[in-house]
């Protein structure tokens, strides 16, 4: 009997023990999951430059965020939130977001680079290409004095295979060497601010 009691009585005690005992609930703050954004895709006349990036480029994660966009081909700076893109071709950058716990978020977004609406003009009334037909080795110079931008060379498909910043060169007389594409024939582009000179090349 009177171990009994003693087991009530203890018993007693660790109830009245849990009665007033507090709940305590521990909260844990976890931020959201890092996320990119490269912003949306873009058409885009050639010639011209535009801002990618969302707005903002980042969100969520831990903060302070480190941004590295590539290829950075045509980028003012690959480092930025909002690099300023001059493509000479259709291209895909993708956006790679790293925040301050080095966690990780990436996307991708395409600029569509359409002809220049701009006056075309006919390439052999300013221009002559040195040998024609080639073996992707020849020489442009121009008849003119003539202040160009660019020269671009695309293949059949549409696809830029060269490109050169010619500074607004006056009397062009350049030597160009393609000679690692096929066989085929190209189109050449000599681009300036108003207007744009087309012809064509064959490759043997």
């Amino acid at each position: 009997m009177k171990n009994y009691k003693l087991l009530m009585t203890i018993a007693f005690i660790f109830l009245g023990i849990l009665l007033s005992a507090q709940s305590y609930v521990v909260q844990i703050n976890q931020p959201e999951i890092l996320e990119a954004d490269a912003g949306d895709n873009i058409v885009l006349s050639l010639g011209n430059s535009v801002s990618i990036g969302g707005d903002p480029s980042a969100l969520y994660g831990n903060g302070d965020y480190l941004y590295e966009w590539s290829p950075a081909t045509w980028l003012d700076d690959p480092f930025l939130a909002n690099p300023v893109a001059t493509p000479l071709d259709t291209i895909t950058y993708t956006l790679t977001v790293f925040d301050l716990k080095n966690c990780i978020a990436v996307d991708e977004m395409t600029i569509f680079v359409t002809p220049a609406s701009v006056p075309q003009y006919n390439f052999e009334d300013y221009f002559t290409i040195l040998p024609n037909p080639n073996n992707g080795e020849f020489i442009i110079n121009s008849k003119l004095d003539i202040c160009l931008d660019y020269i671009l060379i695309y293949d059949i498909t549409g696809k830029l295979v060269y490109s050169e910043e010619t500074k607004n060169t006056e009397n062009l007389n350049r030597d160009i060497d393609i000679s690692n594409q096929p066989a085929g024939q190209y189109l050449i582009k000599l681009t300036a601010s108003d207007r744009v000179y087309s012809g064509k090349i064959l490759i043997q």
